[in-house]
């Protein structure tokens, strides 16, 4: 078998590399033609003086094996949702800012001309959260047998690319996942129930799950509050206005709902044809967060469907790297594909998770926002509190500590009112579980 011209190429090219500065190499290592015989040109390889072998095994690994692997990489399906790469740095930033309101024109408005229009700016961050090796070993005997035939050593190679690729797919994919799950575990993202009656869904309430995701996609598509997350986690200023674009919009499903899902009808909910809807519509096992060892750490068996714009992924690559060295102690070269890459997702972007319930998300600390409220005996006022984290989902329960001078009314879970009875003053108590928070309240007598 000769070998392809693929490899024929990339074998001469780390010939030509190497002869740069070393004449030995071209002396003892013959260019590759298809009358190159495999088995000559491993012995002629494996000869080499250590220095000048090792550094054509560290050149084939970093110019076929790992070019093989780039090439798979970017094929992976999930990489449309990934940004752009990471700048130097460690720390991500994106700003977004608000669209600009408009105002009736007036000719007499000369005040307008000194008025101060700030545009209203958000930032968020992204940082490094994976930064993973991939170890692959070549081992000399195993080398060696792979040159028994240029089809034996082009099937090596690819195990190694295959070894590398396997490794960084499944871990891509794995916290891709994630992000979803995470979303909804810490009630991050905007969410809507959805209810089966049992186990298995009926017609009727699979078509009223396809006709709220038709109803998503197109509300998306407008300007609007409602979808992103930047208030629910407690952002700075004006709620942020977003919109998509209708190809950006993606659908993340469970096989088991998509598998009893008619696909000519999802692809009619997308105003697509079977074809494209392979592009939008993502199918995945389940929304369980496992961990190496299979073991599921988080049920997610609550998230029936995801709809997002792409951009609410913050997927970006900071680096992808090899580094190697031969181990005398074994007769192995060891390789590491180094990938570092930031996971996080975006509260700019529209993104609605369809559940069957909320999730309960504990509070580990609160405190009421006004430090020395007062309230005048006979009159109300509001006390707010702010809890870690934000969008904790845990019930708050208010007392008044002397109900002869103030009483409290439960508005929802971050406003009590209180009522003042009588000059004085009483503490006022927020509760969830074991987290307290306390302000004292003074009462000032009527007029």
């Amino acid at each position: 078998m000769n070998p392809s011209s693929g490899l024929q190429t990339a074998l001469n090219e780390i010939r030509n590399t190497l002869i740069d500065n070393n004449t030995l190499y071209q002396e003892q290592i013959p260019l590759v033609n298809e009358y190159t015989s495999s088995q000559v040109y491993g012995q002629s390889l494996l000869n080499l003086p250590s220095d000048l072998r090792n550094k054509f095994i560290q050149s084939l690994v970093n110019r076929i094996a790992y070019t093989r692997f780039m090439m798979d990489y970017y094929e992976n399906p999930l990489k449309e949702l990934a940004g752009d790469d990471l700048p130097l740095g460690a720390i991500g930033q994106e700003i977004y800012v608000n669209p600009a309101r408009g105002r009736v024109y007036d000719i007499n408005d000369f005040a307008g001309l000194l008025a101060k229009y700030e545009s209203d700016i958000k930032a968020e961050y992204t940082e490094i959260n994976f930064d993973v090796q991939y170890p692959v070993t070549i081992i000399r005997k195993e080398l060696e047998k792979a040159f028994v035939s240029w089809g034996d050593f082009e099937s090596f190679l690819m195990g190694i690319s295959t070894s590398l690729y396997n490794g960084a797919y499944i871990d891509d994919y794995k916290y891709t996942k994630r992000l979803m799950t995470n979303a909804y575990r810490s009630n991050s993202v905007q969410m809507e129930t959805f209810t089966f009656a049992g186990d298995t869904p009926t017609s009727a309430e699979l078509e009223a799950l396809t006709i709220l995701l038709r109803e998503t996609y197109l509300n998306m598509q407008e300007p609007d509050t409602a979808y992103n997350a930047w208030k629910k986690v407690g952002g700075y200023g004006k709620a942020i206005v977003s919109w998509s674009r209708p190809e950006d919009i993606h659908v993340f499903l469970s096989n088991k709902l998509a598998s009893q899902l008619d696909v000519s009808v999802l692809a009619n909910a997308f105003n697509v044809d079977k074809a494209s809807l392979k592009g939008k519509v993502h199918y995945i096992k389940n929304f369980d967060l496992v961990d190496d060892d299979g073991t599921v750490v988080f049920d997610g068996s609550n998230i029936i469907a995801f709809i997002c714009d792409r951009r609410w992924f913050k997927i970006r690559s900071k680096d992808m790297f090899m580094d190697e060295f031969y181990n005398a102690n074994n007769r192995s070269w060891q390789s590491y594909l180094n990938v570092i890459k930031s996971y996080c997702y975006s509260m700019f972007a529209n993104g609605l998770m369809i559940v069957k319930a909320l999730p309960t998300v504990n509070i580990s600390s609160m405190q009421f926002i006004e430090t020395a409220p007062e309230v005048t005996a006979g009159e109300k006022i509001l006390l707010h509190i702010t809890t870690t984290p934000f969008p904790a989902t845990q019930t708050v329960t208010f007392t008044s500590g002397t109900v002869g001078k103030a009483t409290v009314l439960k508005k929802d879970d971050r406003t009590v009112e209180v009522t003042g009875v009588a000059s004085g003053s009483s503490v006022i108590t927020a509760t969830a579980g074991s987290v307290t928070a306390t302000v004292t309240v003074t009462v000032n007598a009527a007029d």
